[in-house]
């Protein structure tokens, strides 16, 4: 499992923020963290996350803030897709 999926796992458990996330993912993500990517189905969703954490105009982001409920629901839909979480 990726670092990047790691960091997805904790926001959904609720260990982090949604700022922590933004930031913690975007540092890994920016830092080139070493197997970020390493296999196609992680490499789509690791992408997806770190475009949206970029994008002023991505769908998370309400008045110039992070949508948490929208991002939560995205990021659970993909963890259980890849059976990380029930």
């Amino acid at each position: 499992m990726t670092e990047l999926l790691k960091l997805a796992i904790d926001f959904h458990n609720k260990k982090i923020s949604v700022n922590e996330f933004q930031e913690l993912y975007l540092d890994k993500w920016n830092g080139g963290t070493k197997g970020a990517t390493q296999d196609e189905q992680n490499k789509e969703i690791s992408i997806y996350y770190a475009t949206e954490c970029y994008n002023p105009n991505g769908i998370y982001l309400h008045n110039g803030e992070i949508d948490e409920v929208q991002l939560r629901k995205e990021i659970a839909e993909h963890l259980r897709e890849l059976k990380l979480v029930d």
